[in-house]
């Protein structure tokens, strides 16, 4: 397995293959994963993808999975495997051969269900090897990862695999693949993306839990769609970039520990911080704005709900003005955030 070096203690986010094959199935996903590595380039110091292709095929009676390392990978075998695919429905078949003997075929009929994943697309095209935070890498667990994947695999229980509604062989590779990362990512001491598909397997308690940071990202900023790559890529070099990002961890933690013990409630929880975050805003404010008794009579601003259906919420930040002083503040977290939320 690779090692990282902790002697910078720089924070990591690492994206692998296989618990990402969700947002291959999709633009929708793959504009899912563009928005992930946006939020994640605002949170982490290093984002690291696992590099080369994932491809996984599964039949009624078995699956077969295969990964292709980076030297294999072009442009046309880019776009053949973006073509081809169907996450189910298509007729294949898995043949092995004896030297000199005849194909056998092993596994053949109409697939169940189809995985792939790739990132070379995506880094290509935000011109990822161009940027010194971004790094591409390989993983391969050694005999003690693989044990170790063993001993996670034996904690999600027979009665919740057989609560997932799908093939048996589909939620044995999606298990597999799933410790296999856990377990990879642990030894890098990082946060990781991991695709809805596994949800089930977040919610089964094997020790894992939500990266910090994301929830309070998509509050603060509600639409990524709108914030273009190299904008964020400038914003890193601002010194204003790594206050905010502990901000929003600061935020996310105190909300989190603050609701501890009451039953999960995603609308509550991003209400919530909202609202802390509303109170971080107007004390950040009044400390640069001048004494004069109208230290919010220029700001108009609602409640930075991000996409919470609640009545009476929007979210609309209609205009901040008069932020010279601010501005001139170069390292506190509001002004990368205003970088962030400017309105045209």
């Amino acid at each position: 397995m690779h090692k990282h070096d902790d002697t910078k203690r720089l924070s990591t986010f690492f994206f692998p293959l296989r618990t990402n094959t969700g947002y291959y199935e999709s633009p929708e996903g793959y504009l899912g994963l563009l928005e992930r590595v946006k939020q994640a380039s605002l949170l982490y110091d290093v984002l690291v993808f696992e590099g080369g292709i994932y491809d996984s095929i599964m039949w009624d009676n078995g699956n077969w999975d295969v990964w292709h390392p980076p030297h294999t990978v072009d442009t046309e075998r880019l776009k053949w495997m973006k073509e081809s695919f169907r996450s189910s429905g298509d007729e294949a078949a898995l043949f092995i051969q004896a030297e000199g003997g005849e194909p056998i075929p092993v596994f053949r009929g109409e697939v169940i269900r189809q995985f792939r994943c790739e990132f070379h697309s995506l880094l290509n095209e935000l011109k990822g090897e161009e940027i010194p935070w971004i790094h591409i890498e390989n993983f391969e667990l050694t005999d003690e990862g693989k044990k170790d994947a063993r001993s996670i695999s034996g904690l999600i229980d027979k009665k919740f695999r057989s609560s997932l509604p799908s093939n048996k062989h589909v939620i044995s590779l999606l298990v597999k693949n799933f410790c296999r990362d856990m377990v990879i990512t642990t030894r890098m001491s990082a946060g990781a993306s991991v695709h809805g598909l596994y949800a089930g397997l977040l919610a089964h308690k094997v020790g894992v839990s939500h990266a910090p940071g994301f929830v309070a990202v998509q509050v603060a900023v509600p639409n990524w769609s709108n914030l273009e790559w190299q904008e964020l890529v400038e914003l890193r070099e601002h010194p204003s970039w790594v206050a905010l990002r502990e901000k929003l961890l600061e935020l996310e933690i105190t909300v989190r520990t603050s609701l501890a013990g009451m039953p999960e409630d995603e609308v509550q929880y991003k209400t919530a911080l909202s609202q802390a975050l509303i109170q971080e805003l107007l004390t950040e404010i009044a400390e640069y704005q001048p004494r004069t008794g109208e230290v919010l009579g220029n700001i108009a601003m609602d409640l930075i709900i991000g996409l919470i259906p609640l009545p009476g919420t929007s979210a609309v930040f209609t205009g901040m003005r008069g932020f010279g002083e601010i501005e001139k503040a170069q390292s506190s977290w509001i002004t990368a955030f205003l970088k962030l939320r400017q309105t045209k």
